[in-house]
């Protein structure tokens, strides 16, 4: 009994392998870790821009009382609608620090923590302060990112090592 046994697709695998062995293989992984770094961070500026309210002003009551008594009541009537904060958004570059890599994820609207995480109100006419809730939506983004991020790392691994095999990098 003969057995026979052809490996030529086992050799042409063997010469990809030694392909990706001979190549700078640093320049090779800071390529892949930039491009996952990059895909993460803009799916994390998606969700923050989706969950960052914008403001609606519109038409509004005004209920006073002048210094000599009087009270005074009207509606003003201008509608404006925001944007400021929605758009502050913007992603710094990447930066390789030791074996991490990091990117910013910023708002320089100064009011943006507030929004994030809330803050207290002025003073009422009695003397109170309220608090308005925090919408938290960079921390709920960064929350949702952390459960998807391995799904996201393996599929970008799979398609780093297919590219590489099939020599098309």
């Amino acid at each position: 009994m003969k057995f026979k046994a052809d490996f030529k697709d086992f050799e042409k695998f063997t010469e990809k392998i030694k392909k990706i062995a001979e190549q700078d293989i640093e320049k090779v992984s800071q390529k892949y870790c930039e491009e996952t770094v990059k895909e993460l961070v803009a799916r994390l500026f998606a969700k923050v821009v989706e969950k960052t309210p914008v403001g609606e002003y519109g038409p509004k009551e005004v209920h006073f009382v002048t210094k000599e008594g009087n009270e005074v009541n009207f509606i003003a009537n201008s509608h404006k609608t925001g944007g400021t904060l929605k758009r502050g958004w913007t992603v710094g570059d990447v930066v390789k620090r030791g074996s991490t890599y990091e990117v910013e994820l910023i708002n320089p609207v100064h009011y943006s923590m507030y929004v994030e995480y809330g803050h207290r109100t002025p003073p009422r006419s009695d003397g109170s302060r309220g608090w308005v809730e925090g919408r938290f939506m960079l921390t709920l983004s960064e929350e949702e990112l952390k459960q998807e991020a391995p799904e996201i790392i393996e599929h970008k691994f799979e398609k780093f090592l297919e590219d590489y095999l099939n020599g098309n990098n």
